[in-house]
């Protein structure tokens, strides 16, 4: 579907942890584009797969297509199962890497902070590639503080020696995450079964934040640090 009135969107595809017995296509120009195939491994995590559509072509169609079954195949039923994200895009713009990798403007915090999932103080403990071959993104360990918004338990569950709780997140890769001994405010939504990074402030600039917007009475939430 279309991001909006002449605009575009980018879409993120990937399968669930359970989905077998089925390969899915993209929609090309001349053919179908391949984009998991019914044989690989469905214990696996999968890498997200990513596309732009939009503009002239406001609809993109994306196929799955059933493996055959052998006549005297048994076992459990195959169902193929995938979420997708959808980004919309301004009109005549193109999705735009270093955007997911720039810091967030005060508004962006403020909005990150009353609208994400989970938002914790803490440092960059480490930062690795993700366990998926091709995947483009990095895992990023976080040791939590103090947890200021959590809108589900079930993220903040690894313990770490000492009774410290850590989290892990993920990044694009290019973005260049490291690790540091930095205090953060690191806010964080779920996509495609994933905690995604949405903003990282420093506990300093954070605190800059909240206080000017308590003084303009412009807080779009209870913020705190």
């Amino acid at each position: 579907r279309s991001g909006g009135p002449g605009g575009g969107y980018r879409a993120c595809l990937r399968p669930g942890p359970d989905s077998r017995g089925a390969s899915l296509f993209l929609q090309g120009p001349k053919s179908l584009v391949p984009l998991y195939k019914a044989e690989d491994d469905p214990g696996k995590k999968r890498p997200v797969k990513c596309f732009q559509g939009g503009g002239a072509s406001p609809r993109t169609a994306v196929y799955v297509e059933a493996a055959p079954l052998a006549s005297d195949a048994q076992g459990p039923q195959r169902v193929a199962l995938f979420s997708y994200h959808l980004q919309p895009l301004a009109p005549g713009t193109v999705y735009d890497p270093s955007e997911e990798c720039r810091p967030c403007t005060k508004e962006e915090m403020m909005q990150a902070f009353c609208t994400s999932e989970l938002v914790v103080r803490g440092i960059i403990q480490r930062v690795e590639p993700s366990e998926d071959d091709d995947s483009d993104v990095s895992e990023i360990t976080v040791k939590v503080s103090k947890t200021l918004r959590e809108s589900t338990p079930e993220w903040r569950h690894q313990q770490m020696e000492g009774g410290s709780d850590t989290v892990v997140l993920t990044t694009p890769r290019h973005c260049g995450a490291r690790h540091g001994p930095d205090q953060l405010v690191v806010m964080a939504t779920t996509k495609l079964d994933q905690l995604v990074l949405t903003c990282a402030p420093t506990l300093e600039q954070w605190a800059t934040v909240v206080q000017a917007a308590r003084n303009n009475d412009s807080a779009q939430c209870l913020m705190y640090s």
